[in-house]
């Protein structure tokens, strides 16, 4: 496996790991990338996923939002 990582001049960073057709991945990868990201960039990243499947089922972006539920629970006197 052969690992590379380009840095451009706008700040971003990209690291891209080359391995062989049927060799098992390593997850040390994927868990040393994740980790190496600050809490915003994760939720970013998951926002942006969110963003695509809802396009490919074909729906709005108008539609995507949050679930606000409302709950009023009140403790029964003893």
């Amino acid at each position: 496996m052969r690992e590379t990582r380009d840095i451009f001049k706008d700040g971003r960073t990209i690291t891209t790991r080359l391995s062989r057709f049927g060799e098992r991945p390593d997850r040390e990868f994927d868990i040393q990338f994740w980790q190496g990201l600050t809490s915003e960039a994760r939720a970013n990243a998951v926002w942006e996923l969110v963003v695509d499947y809802w396009q490919m089922k074909g729906k709005t972006l108008d539609e995507l939002r949050l679930q606000r539920s409302v709950e009023n629970i009140q403790r029964g006197r003893r």
